[in-house]
């Protein structure tokens, strides 16, 4: 598992990210994972605070879907709105580019805030019309993470 920072663009970045100019303010951290099993995906669905009812549709929609684990980490002074978005290789080959990373599902109306050098973690799975299906394949992931403009305050 290696650590990737992520960066707004042109800021500073680790092997086959961009050039550097300037501080890191989002890590992300992506590794494909085993689907949990469906009681530990309700349980963490609902800490999230949705229901029961939604959480048992949600984990049952994932059991055939890519899962991946993130860990997202918010290096600024105040809270932040996260997106995410990773490419996927397998071994050596990169096999996807730029797959929407499902962090907005922790919270409704659909923002992942972290706040202030605090992190989240998720453990989900990719939505499978944002997400092409070779991404199942997908050995690592590269993260972009950056501060969502259009986050509601």
């Amino acid at each position: 598992m290696a650590l990737i920072a992520t960066h707004a663009p042109g800021s500073c970045s680790v092997p086959g990210g961009g050039p550097c100019s300037g501080g890191v303010a989002i890590l992300g951290r992506v590794t494909p994972t085993a689907r949990p099993a469906l009681a530990v995906c309700e349980a963490e669905i609902r800490r999230w605070g949705y229901s029961s009812r939604f959480g048992d549709e949600a984990c049952r929609q994932g059991r055939r879907q890519p899962w991946f684990r993130a860990v997202i980490i918010n290096t600024t002074d105040s809270t932040t709105a996260v997106l995410c978005n990773v490419d996927a290789y397998q071994h050596t080959s990169r096999i996807a580019r730029n797959v929407v990373l499902p962090v907005f599902i922790v919270k409704n109306p659909g923002v992942m805030f972290v706040g202030a050098h605090h992190h989240r973690n998720l453990t989900w799975y990719f939505d499978p019309h944002d997400a092409p299906a070779v991404v199942a394949e997908a050995t690592r992931f590269v993260a972009h993470c950056r501060t969502n403009p259009d986050a509601p305050t």
